[in-house]
């Protein structure tokens, strides 16, 4: 094996190394919600939401999911609770509906609604993850 390349080197300008950081930081910045979105909630609190990224990775670790889902999960779960005043009851939901636009975009599969029902201890009915008022209507013309 020839030797292994040092991606972060700036023997090649192609790689852009003296621009990484500010990429990053344009990307980041680009990709957060509105800012202090969190202070509109009355019902989810920060910790709240805390929990439930908490289980989405655990989903995302469970079923071995790409990162750029997970990313996309929470990026959805944010834009959502940015445009919206959430009940706490309904987080979970929105993660549900979230993991299903993530699944379909990023992965070669996608859950079903009952493989997400599952995913939540039954907490909800398959018709209430499966109607197109959760996952897609609600989320994409709240994401616009």
């Amino acid at each position: 094996i020839d030797a292994i390349v040092d991606i972060d080197s700036d023997d090649n300008p192609i790689w852009a190394a003296d621009y990484v950081k500010a990429m990053y930081k344009y990307h980041r910045s680009v990709e957060l919600p509105i800012p202090k979105y969190m202070r509109n909630q009355t019902k989810v609190t920060v910790r709240s939401r805390a929990i439930l990224v908490d289980w989405v990775i655990e989903v995302h670790e469970q079923y071995k999911l790409e990162t750029e889902t997970l990313y996309l999960v929470v990026q959805i779960i944010d834009r959502f609770l940015g445009t919206k005043n959430a009940m706490l009851d309904d987080l979970q939901l929105a993660a549900l509906g979230s993991l299903l636009i993530g699944t379909k975009y990023e992965e070669t599969w996608h859950y079903t609604a009952g493989e997400l029902v599952a995913l939540c201890a039954n907490a909800y009915e398959e018709k209430q993850v499966s109607k197109p008022f959760i996952p897609t209507h609600t989320f994409c013309s709240t994401l616009n």
